[in-house]
């Protein structure tokens, strides 16, 4: 049997497919979650169920999976981190940065760590984007545009402490950093509530800047419509590069395509986090934690703040 896994939140929609990649790679896993339905899924995939996270005491596990709502995420991170636990928790990792410093602190005092779950790093198309941007092929770098659209797919992102900013685009606000190794300075964002009865924006436009004027654009949305999209493009001096769905790359002058065989990013990410737990560190330069989560939330801070005021904010 391999490594002992319990995925927190086990019967949500993340929740699921962590314990179905998890199961194809082979590990003992555990599941808990304040919601029944949970015990329906003991047979199919060979699932222990806790009935009180305090059971975790009892268990020699191996790593933790956090999928939750991010308004509860830290408590169960700073309980984790109380018992040495190594834990992947999907992003943003709670919604405030105060949140987040003191999990900082509180992660420096435990044997345990906290990978955070930046999944878009783990698509296969985008790592060989990110490697094409390093080998100079595209010149110097000009910009980025995104445009990402769909319907929403739980209930909860249109409730207090969602948000298309917060939920879905911290995936931007912690990738284009990581592609380009340059942070956000400013940020200029336009929209609300368009969509939806919701209590969060669910639709905006952003245009922003990073250090050396590199921009970044992204026109985002949790829409009504049937067909979703999904879409960027690197500007070079030299060249440009479109991603075009999850797995080609296009260089749009010489019509060069490169498809990649589609392996889920989240099954991806979680191989890398399996090796991770025989580490006391996050050791790999790659791999996201609670600093990199801190930035991407105070991008998302300085966004929602420029949409809410209608200006230019700038991201110290």
């Amino acid at each position: 049997m391999g490594k002992r896994v319990l995925v927190i939140g086990a019967a949500g929609r993340m929740g699921r497919a962590h314990l179905r990649f998890l199961s194809e790679l082979g590990c003992e896993i555990y599941g808990y979650d304040t919601n029944p339905e949970l015990v329906k899924m003991v047979d199919d995939l060979d699932l222990k169920v806790l009935n009180d996270l305090r059971e975790v005491d009892y268990i020699d596990l191996d790593g933790v999976i956090v999928a939750v709502p991010p308004t509860v995420e830290v408590g169960i991170c700073r309980y984790l981190l109380s018992r040495d636990l190594k834990i992947l928790c999907e992003k943003p990792v709670g919604v405030r940065c105060d949140e987040v410093e003191d999990l900082m602190r509180v992660e420096k005092e435990s044997n345990g760590w906290i990978m955070v779950g930046f999944t878009m790093r783990f698509n296969r198309a985008i790592m060989k984007m990110k490697e094409i941007i390093e080998s100079g092929r595209l010149g110097e770098i000009i910009g980025v545009n995104a445009r990402k659209c769909w319907k929403v797919g739980t209930k909860w992102r249109l409730e207090k402490g969602g948000g298309v900013i917060l939920i879905k685009d911290i995936h931007y606000f912690d990738l284009v950093p990581w592609m380009l190794k340059r942070k956000f300075e400013k940020v200029l964002a336009i929209g609300g509530t368009v969509y939806h009865d919701a209590e969060v924006e669910d639709c905006y436009s952003l245009l922003a800047t990073l250090k050396d004027r590199v921009f970044f654009s992204l026109m985002s949305a949790w829409w009504n419509y049937d067909k979703g999209e999904s879409f960027m493009e690197i500007l070079g001096r030299r060249d440009r590069l479109v991603l075009k769905g999850s797995s080609t790359l296009i260089f749009p002058d010489s019509g060069e395509e490169l498809i990649f065989d589609w392996e889920d990013p989240l099954k991806v990410e979680l191989i890398h986090f399996l090796k991770m737990l025989d580490s006391d560190t996050l050791a790999e330069d790659e791999i996201p934690g609670l600093e990199e989560a801190l930035h991407a939330l105070k991008v998302a801070d300085c966004v929602k703040r420029s949409m809410e005021e209608g200006m230019e904010v700038k991201c110290d």
